[in-house]
C-alpha cells in the first residue's frame, strides 16, 4: 500500500534543489543527497567546500515524528525545515541548530 512517501519525497527533493542546493552552489559549495529517510520523512544532505563538510537534515515542518527529529538532529550540523522551525521544535531540547529553509535564500 502506498503511504504517499514517494510523492512527499519528490517534493522534498524539489525543494532541496530550490531552497538548499541552488543557494549553496552560488557560494561555491557542492551539495547532494546522502540519504533518503522514509521513517521520519527527511533527507540527509552533505555539502562540501574547500575541505569542509557539513551535513544537513531537511524536514517538512509538519513532520510529527519527533523521535526522528531528535535522531536526525544528532547526525547533521543543522536541521532545515519548511516554515517556522521554532513552532515545530519549541518543546525539544537539542544542541543542533534548527533553521527555516527560507534562511538559505
Amino acid at each position: 500500500m502506498d503511504t504517499g512517501w514517494g510523492a512527499r519525497l519528490g517534493i522534498l527533493k524539489r525543494d532541496a534543489e530550490t531552497y538548499l542546493f541552488a543557494p549553496l552552489r552560488s557560494h561555491g559549495w557542492r551539495a547532494s543527497i546522502e540519504r533518503e529517510m522514509q521513517h521520519g520523512e527527511y533527507l540527509l544532505i552533505v555539502a562540501e567546500r574547500g575541505g569542509a563538510t557539513r551535513r544537513l537534515a531537511f524536514f517538512f515542518s509538519t513532520t510529527q515524528d519527533h523521535a526522528m527529529r531528535v535522531l536526525g538532529a544528532q547526525l547533521p550540523d543543522a536541521v532545515v525545515t519548511h516554515g517556522n522551525p521554532m513552532k515545530t521544535i519549541a518543546h525539544l531540547e537539542v544542541a543542533t541548530p534548527f533553521v527555516s529553509a527560507s534562511a538559505f535564500q
